[in-house]
């Protein structure tokens, strides 16, 4: 039998991503069991009979210090691994730096009760090994050797912005792209400058959030965006979760979407779906 270990809890009675783990884990053939005590859980995964365990939901307590040891010791190719984190402690960047070094293949913050979308990737996750619950994301490739560039549109107001920057400059870096933003010194044109930056990027990141200053859609955003459809430049929408049922203009309804339910989400889905397709890439035939 396949088991799901459950390892520690989030603290909440009741949690329902702990519940939702239980049953959708047994659903897809796993034996659902808890072990709280995180040194006890190490080592149930460190035992002879280690494959047995195929699937993990670390929590991660705001009091547990050495996660990144319990990590590593309990990394198998063979294994996934969830990662759910105190509110207090989470951070986008450790999200990510666990996805880089391969110590987690998920990552959810406890709290606010996650979107269902969130919920639904967490169960994609739980399938088989080696498959990845973010979908890819195509960019251009640069023809000269040089790093990708991303440029970044978004409302330039600070909670909006802050989320934007903690989201996306760490993970886009991690991966080797260069990120531009709209809100850049321009000493000529504004226009100008910033369709040749556009021109020069690989993808473009369109935030097209409300502007909490006056909840309207951001207008540059919008010219940005169709100056990079003009371009011919792949571009990914992407918007908080709590606005989907806000209408959009129709002539971006059909495009590529990414909504998010806070920036770590918004990280790890650009993060994975860009490593995806930098890895096709790489792996990629080379037609003559």
């Amino acid at each position: 039998m396949r088991t799901a270990l459950i390892v520690g809890d989030s603290g909440v009675s009741g949690d329902p991503v702990i519940e939702f783990f239980k049953k959708r884990s047994r659903s897809l053939g796993y034996d659902p069991e808890e072990e709280r005590i995180h040194a006890q859980a190490l080592d149930r995964c460190s035992t002879l009979d280690r494959n047995s365990v195929h699937l993990v939901l670390f929590c991660v307590p705001e009091s547990l210090t050495k996660t990144d040891d319990y990590l590593t010791k309990i990394k198998d190719s063979s294994r996934r691994v969830i990662v759910y984190a105190h509110a207090s402690c989470a951070s986008s960047h450790v999200a990510i730096d666990y996805l880089h070094q391969g110590l987690a293949h998920g990552y959810l913050v406890s709290g606010d009760r996650p979107s269902e979308e969130s919920m639904e990737e967490l169960v994609t996750s739980l399938r088989a090994t080696g498959e990845t619950p973010y979908r890819a994301i195509d960019f251009k490739q640069p023809g000269d050797g040089a790093k990708p560039c991303v440029f970044i549109s978004t409302p330039f107001e600070r909670s909006t912005l802050m989320i934007a920057r903690n989201a996306i400059d760490y993970p886009l870096q991690q991966l080797g792209f260069m990120v531009k933003w709209g809100d850049r010194d321009y000493w000529h044109s504004i226009q100008d400058r910033i369709v040749a930056d556009i021109q020069s990027s690989s993808l473009l990141v369109a935030n097209v959030s409300l502007d909490t200053r006056n909840r309207l859609h951001n207008a540059n955003v919008y010219f940005e965006a169709g100056a990079a459809t003009a371009l011919g430049l792949p571009i990914v929408f992407v918007r908080r979760q709590g606005e989907q049922d806000i209408p959009l203009p129709a002539d971006v309804q059909g495009r590529r979407w990414l909504s998010y339910d806070n920036e770590i989400d918004l990280a790890l889905k650009l993060y994975c779906g860009l490593k995806q397709s930098i890895e096709a890439k790489r792996t990629a035939p080379i037609v003559p």
